[in-house]
């Protein structure tokens, strides 16, 4: 079994639970892409969607529940493989008007349920997000593949936004809904991911000036060396997305001899140069893009 799957062009490791192989993850998300870009036909877009894929034995009883009675595919052995265009994707897209669950044997590709409710504890899942994400957040964590595509994003003219994509994980990987192909699409994922740099830079330098403040580098003077800011600034996290801008931040703290700044004026410098620092770093990023 494979240990990654690709979802319009992003590749994502699967959850380490091994329940869930690459063919099964591939067909779920091509669903929800489906659903998210088209709606369910007569021009009505989904309501928003969360698909659980897990194992029927190990998550489908102790994650949530879903009534009998109410289950579509109860007694069925509908796979995801077979719903992927004509009468059974109508059949599966028909679930999205409502707000509970899709719930996906991740080894056979059955669908078990829909109105599956998940009935986890939601005291440590990721809150950047409603009910949905909560949800998908929370059985993330006890190694489902748990997918949210919100209402905003879909439309019945190719989606918007992002998928919320938690495999095996409390926090989400976003996916775009759009087709990666579309130009237009690719233009907009390309100033996302510059706004996103530009903005881990100036929480960078945010993170940098607090630890500057809060350990009385204002008071230090000529005490305060070259070593001693170098040494403190690893204490401050670099965003993953930009893995060369320590060193580039270093290498400025270096050629100002900021360990020569006098008493009176050594924050006051460490600062502005900071903020010169971030300046022609952004203005860097920008001709790359």
């Amino acid at each position: 079994m494979g240990k990654t799957f690709v979802v319009n062009g992003v590749t994502i490791d699967l959850p380490k639970s091994g329940t869930v192989t690459k063919k099964v993850a591939e067909a779920v998300c091509k669903i929800i892409l489906l659903g998210a870009r088209k709606g369910i036909g007569e021009n009505t877009p989904c309501k928003g969607m969360i698909v659980i894929v897990g194992s029927k034995e190990k998550h489908y009883k102790s994650v949530g529940n879903a009534e009998r009675k109410y289950n579509k595919f109860e007694g069925k052995d509908l796979k995801v493989e077979e719903c992927l265009e004509g009468a059974g994707l109508d059949f599966v897209l028909d679930c999205f008007i409502h707000d509970l669950a899709l719930f996906v044997d991740g080894k056979s590709g059955t669908i078990l349920a829909d109105r599956y409710m998940v009935n986890l504890d939601m005291k440590d899942v990721d809150t950047d997000g409603g009910s949905k994400h909560k949800a998908a957040s929370a059985a993330g964590r006890v190694g489902c593949l748990a997918i949210k595509c919100s209402e905003d994003c879909c439309t019945t003219g190719g989606g918007k936004g992002y998928l919320k994509v938690f495999s095996g994980t409390k926090t989400p990987k976003s996916v775009l809904v759009e087709d990666k192909d579309n130009p237009f699409a690719k233009e907009k994922e390309e100033r996302r991911q510059a706004t996103k740099k530009r903005n881990a830079v100036d929480a960078f330098v945010e993170a940098w000036k607090d630890k500057i403040d809060h350990n009385g580098w204002h008071e230090w003077g000529r005490a305060g060396t070259e070593k001693d800011i170098l040494k403190l600034t690893k204490q401050v996290t670099c965003p993953s997305n930009l893995p060369d801008m320590m060193k580039s931040f270093k290498t400025s703290i270096r050629e100002k001899n900021w360990h020569t700044v006098s008493r009176g004026s050594c924050q006051a410098n460490l600062f502005e140069v900071a903020d010169i620092w971030k300046t022609e770093y952004k203005q860097g990023l920008d001709s790359c893009n």
